[in-house]
């Protein structure tokens, strides 16, 4: 896929940014450390990539004033990274990753309340694409900590949902790098609160340092910015259904690095969302590219 593809196809942003995000669940694991830690230092180290970026736009185009948005984006994103990474040590990183996406049904919700109108194909794919998601997450064949690490993933969809809209809606004038980098610093914070509170925030090891690093920079620095820069050109339900290749993706991740075992009601929840997925991608013929609708465009 070439620069010129992703730069005029939105969905090809968001797919790519996607896919980078898919391993952060494996970074995590292999990382083997505290939710806090993860958090903070997963930002930490992708604002060396992105303040330099960040400052090139400023001199572009200004600070803006959406950086009080962005602040409150990256605080609810804080709250889904901890909850996540607890979540990945309850119930492994394939399945918290597919829980977490919940927000296939939260996100064109929240935008309904703005007036954002919902395609009438969302309504019959994304009851399907929750059924899969429940299947996949092992709710069905319970362990020992099932319950508290599904219930923090849900916890954490929730709060991620609320960070793609508000980064969606106040993404017009707000250039790709500055939304981004200043959500990471407000992400960072919250890490570092739990990680206080709990007093399970401490120097990382070599080991860690190493894949917290690699993390940084594909979950937090590429994968996001490409989220960012593409779902501004897609409707709500469209783009929350195409992040919905990141916990598939997931899965086999951890089945492949980790050593994750899916069973059988897993796989077919994870091709359920598969089919969701092809589904809500379609362009029906004679109608037209979706375009931002202009309830959100306030942004």
């Amino acid at each position: 896929m070439g620069l010129s593809t992703l730069r005029s196809n939105p969905r090809a942003l968001v797919i790519a940014g996607t896919v980078n995000i898919s391993c952060s669940g494996m970074f995590i694991a292999l990382a083997a450390t505290t939710p806090a830690i993860a958090t903070v230092f997963r930002c930490l180290l992708a604002l060396p990539f992105l303040i330099p970026l960040a400052l090139w736009e400023i001199r572009r185009i200004g600070f803006g004033r959406r950086w009080p948005a962005h602040l409150g984006a990256g605080a609810l994103l804080g709250c889904d990274f901890v909850l996540w990474s607890q979540s990945i040590a309850d119930i492994g990183a394939g399945i918290s990753t597919v829980l977490v996406n919940v927000q296939v049904i939260v996100v064109p919700l929240l935008a309904r309340l703005s007036g954002e109108r919902i395609d009438r194909r969302f309504l019959v794919i994304a009851p399907v694409a929750l059924t899969g998601v429940v299947l996949a997450s092992g709710l069905t064949a319970p362990g020992e900590h099932t319950l508290r690490g599904s219930l923090c993933a849900l916890g954490a969809g929730v709060c991620y949902s609320g960070y793609l809209v508000i980064m969606r809606r106040t993404a017009k004038d707000s250039g790709k790098f500055i939304p981004v980098t200043t959500a990471t610093v407000a992400t960072a914070l919250v890490g570092l609160l739990a990680g206080t509170i709990t007093g399970s925030f401490h120097l990382p090891g070599a080991a860690s340092f190493g894949w917290l690093l690699v993390l940084a920079v594909t979950g937090q620095v590429l994968g996001w910015v490409l989220v960012g820069a593409g779902l501004p050109g897609l409707s709500s339900a469209t783009g929350a259904v195409l992040l919905l290749l990141q916990p598939v993706l997931a899965v086999g991740w951890g089945a492949l690095v980790l050593g994750e075992r899916p069973g059988p009601v897993q796989l077919l929840g994870c091709a359920i969302v598969v089919a969701a997925l092809w589904l809500s991608s379609r362009q029906p013929r004679k109608v037209r590219v979706s375009q931002p609708v202009e309830a959100l465009a306030e942004r």
